[in-house]
């Protein structure tokens, strides 16, 4: 439980705020809910914001969040490789087997609610 309010702290304090300012600094617009944002904030936390913001860099002007992730999958720079490529990609088949799960509203698997008590600052 200790861990996982760590993690949830290093997001919200450092890891949102860092890929806010890679994805401004590239010129995109910054919507906190788009999948691409999200995605983009789970390199920060895999990779770092240094190697996050080396491979943003190595990929160059980009004309949305979509089309950076998608080059963020084939591009290295920094210590930015294939185990941090890969990452995002694990993330967002997480999220869409879990978006499906909900949508079925499967009788033999349940998701919880988080509880506030978890949540709080």
């Amino acid at each position: 439980m200790r861990s996982a309010y760590a993690a949830s702290q290093l997001l919200k304090r450092i890891c949102i705020p860092s890929a806010k300012g890679i994805a401004e600094s590239a010129g995109l617009v910054v919507d906190e809910q788009a999948i691409w944002f999200r995605l983009l904030t789970m390199h920060v936390y895999h990779a770092g914001a240094l190697n996050v913001k080396a491979v943003v860099n190595a990929i160059g002007p980009v004309s949305s969040g979509e089309e950076l992730i998608q080059k963020m999958w084939v591009t290295s720079a920094g210590s930015f490789g294939n185990c941090s490529q890969n990452y995002s990609q694990l993330a967002l088949a997480a999220h869409i087997q879990l978006a499906q799960i909900i949508s079925n509203k499967a009788a033999s698997v349940s998701v919880y609610q988080c509880s506030k008590a978890f949540i709080a600052d």
